[in-house]
């Protein structure tokens, strides 16, 4: 996924974006250079090109409800860009290897996403909560058609293995700790060790 740059602010041209788009779009923008606090819903309709009323009629609950559905909005269009659908043969650890790498790599880079999480990571991960289940539910169904093709240890139950590796996944993603997720030796040991030493046979 890119960052904010390529982006242009929305506005009532942008080509084929609903209102209720263009108010989660204008929404990110102004949470990258403003935080999530720092802006109003007179801000967000200037900036969609809509009217204070079009916003309450697609968010009853307000400002609130709109700012946690636009972050959700933005990780999910992050999530769709760290290529877990995509054709070919790698090897599950392989694929986890990229997916985390590519996945710190972007978050890191992206205008919005890693302005906020450097500013406001507590903010950010309480309003991902209640929405974190459907994202993880995603990842969870990519990964488990990786592990239909891999020998597993014989305990191990593929829908709850891969509810368990999205669920470590997103949380690396966002918070690596201690590891270096621009290392690949790194990323591989991580790979190896944490997220399926417990799971392939």
């Amino acid at each position: 996924m890119s960052s904010e740059s390529p982006r242009r602010e929305p506005t009532e041209t942008t080509p084929a974006a609903d209102a209720r788009t263009r108010i989660l779009e204008a929404t990110v923008v102004l949470s990258g250079r403003h935080g999530m606090s720092g802006f109003n819903v007179e801000a967000v309709a200037s900036a969609a090109g809509v009217s204070r009323a079009t916003i309450y009629r697609h968010f009853t609950g307000g400002r609130e409800q709109m700012v946690t559905e636009a972050v959700a909005f933005e990780v999910g269009r992050f999530v769709d860009g760290l290529g877990l659908d995509d054709d070919g043969d790698l090897s599950l650890t392989d694929r986890l290897v990229q997916v985390l790498m590519r996945g710190r790599g972007e978050i890191a880079g992206h205008d919005v996403l890693g302005r906020l999480l450097v500013r406001e990571p507590e903010a950010v991960m309480a309003r991902l909560e209640s929405v974190q289940p459907i994202f993880q539910d995603v990842m969870a169904a990519a990964l488990a058609r990786h592990l239909e093709r891999e020998d597993l240890r014989p305990e191990v139950e593929p829908t709850e293995a891969a509810t368990h590796l999205a669920r470590m996944v997103l949380s690396y993603v966002t918070s690596p700790g201690m590891w270096d997720l621009s290392d690949e030796t790194q990323v591989r040991t991580l790979v190896d060790e944490e997220l399926l030493g417990a799971i392939v046979a």
